[in-house]
């Protein structure tokens, strides 16, 4: 996965399970805390980081729920189930070097 790609052939939309999902917000909501993604894309070595959920104001980015079928696991095989496509296109993000990780921002 490159920056390009998930731009161009994904609209920055981020597939993460709805489960997946509704568990992070059920931690940061009991904690009061944040509820932060964190997407590495590894071949360009940039960690892309977003605020999901804010307590006191719910889902920030603007998400989209719906059932799909993809990749049941890393070993192969199919499932239907519900996925969330997050808009990481506000997401900031850290581009690896060799003097260590530089902030910057889309």
């Amino acid at each position: 996965m490159s920056l390009e790609k998930l731009e161009h052939e994904y609209q920055w939309e981020w597939l993460v399970t709805t489960e997946k999902l509704q568990k992070g917000r059920y931690v940061a909501e009991a904690l009061q805390v944040p509820f932060i993604g964190f997407l590495y894309l590894v071949d360009e070595d940039v960690l892309l980081h977003h605020t999901l959920w804010k307590p006191g104001h719910g889902w920030v980015p603007d998400i989209k729920m719906r059932e799909t079928t993809t990749q049941r696991t890393v070993n192969g095989g199919s499932e239907l189930r519900e996925n969330s496509f997050i808009d990481m296109s506000k997401a900031r993000f850290i581009k690896g070097n060799n003097n260590g990780p530089e902030p910057t921002s889309i």
